[in-house]
């Protein structure tokens, strides 16, 4: 739906604000004022998250889970991987996208109790020494939460992966966190 209006930013694209342009940006306007975009937190309702990791960049998307079953969002984050990160294998990525959430909304979590995780889990490969350590310090600040883990198949799982391919920038804050005892940013 935004695509007309992106498509107005592109380099060598000639400006012309025309009615599909009106309407696609009165269109997103609404959407941005309906409970399918956003919604409240309300500490009475299940609480979880669903995160993804992708070649570029980490996505979750804190939501609510209602009586029906459907899930509305509360707040979503993303961030672009460093060139280190990059370098994870694919299964320290989908860990390390549980931490960045963890850390994120921690107030909201641990007031909370127990929440859903949901992810999907990518093709495990053999683990590199260096990558079990950093699994395994990963793994010992998850303990301290209590969560169940739901899986999601990948077409079912559409927000946290847009918000993985598609990041908005950098945390340094995360960043200089997660890499102050990893060997190789020595």
């Amino acid at each position: 739906m935004a695509e007309l209006l992106y498509r107005l930013t592109r380099k060598g694209h000639r400006w012309a604000w025309g009615s599909e342009e009106v309407a696609a940006f009165r269109r997103l306007k609404e959407l941005l004022f309906t409970a399918d975009v956003l919604t409240h937190f309300d500490p009475s309702l299940p609480l979880g998250f669903a995160c993804d990791a992708s070649a570029v960049g980490i996505g979750v998307t804190l939501f609510h889970r209602y009586s029906d079953g459907s899930e509305r969002p509360i707040a979503n984050i993303s961030k672009i991987l460093t060139a280190i990160q990059r370098n994870y294998t694919q299964i320290q990525k989908e860990a390390m996208v549980i931490v960045y959430a963890l850390k994120k909304f921690f107030q909201y979590l641990w007031y909370i109790g127990k929440f859903i995780l949901v992810a999907i889990f990518g093709p495990i490969k053999p683990t590199p020494d260096l990558a079990a350590n950093r699994l395994s310090r990963w793994g010992l600040f998850l303990r301290q939460f209590n969560y169940t883990i739901e899986y999601r198949r990948t077409s079912e799982h559409s927000n946290a992966d847009v918000l993985s391919r598609l990041p908005v920038g950098e945390d340094l804050v995360f960043d200089q966190d997660d890499s102050t005892d990893d060997v190789d940013n020595v």
